[in-house]
């Protein structure tokens, strides 16, 4: 009985300790991403503020980023262009990344970082046109860096309110905005980007310690 009692004190001691441990982790995690981000905004600023981008410079940019840091560089040009974004969530977007809304019109984007060899077919674009039809969206772009095949492009000639963009489009729209609003696409890309990472970081750490601590209850 003595045993049984001190082995559930010293587990209930040790699931406490591992609580009060999770819990200062937590608030010094959030301290230092706050740091992290104060420190790397200002280091940033600076580097965009004296960047002068042309067109190779762009396609380069672009060329180098991977799926999530793409749809981030699209959605930060739409707002750029006037629109008011929001991204939907990287696990379950619906068939769509972006929503864009603007004079009172909604528009269901969806982005595909893929090399020039992985051509976008009919069945991604019916993907994207479902999750409009479904919430009632009528205009619908999607882009990709590599192109369309032939019965994707003959599927969207059916279909008036849905724009097909390669990178030679995303660039057409680039030339609209001045080197001020480019390194201002660039720069919030790469912020969020990295502010993605180190917070998926953080979540790791806290779920490997609940785990920890369900195992010793």
């Amino acid at each position: 009985m003595r045993i049984g009692r001190v082995f559930r004190n010293t587990k209930r001691i040790f699931n406490i300790i591992l609580s009060i441990i999770s819990f200062i982790i937590g608030v010094f995690s959030f301290v230092i991403f706050a740091m992290y981000k104060v420190i790397n905004y200002i280091k940033r600023t600076i580097f965009y503020m004296n960047k002068t981008y042309n067109y190779l410079d762009v396609q380069k940019e672009i060329k180098s980023m991977d799926d999530r840091q793409f749809e981030i560089f699209c959605s930060e040009l739409f707002k750029q262009l006037g629109f008011k974004v929001k991204t939907t969530q990287e696990t379950c977007d619906g068939g769509k990344d972006i929503i864009l809304k603007r004079n009172g019109f909604t528009t269901y984007v969806e982005c595909k970082k893929w090399n020039g060899n992985n051509l976008v077919g009919r069945p991604e674009l019916q993907k994207l046109v479902g999750s409009s039809i479904a919430d009632s969206v009528l205009n619908m772009i999607f882009i990709t860096t590599s192109d369309f095949n032939k019965n994707a492009r003959e599927y969207a000639k059916k279909m008036s309110t849905l724009k097909l963009w390669t990178t030679v489009d995303i660039m057409k729209k680039m030339e609209k905005l001045n080197n001020k609003q480019i390194c201002t696409i660039f720069k919030n890309t790469e912020m969020k980007y990295n502010s993605g990472n180190v917070i998926n970081k953080l979540e790791n750490i806290n779920e490997n310690l609940t785990e920890i601590n369900k195992s010793f209850r």
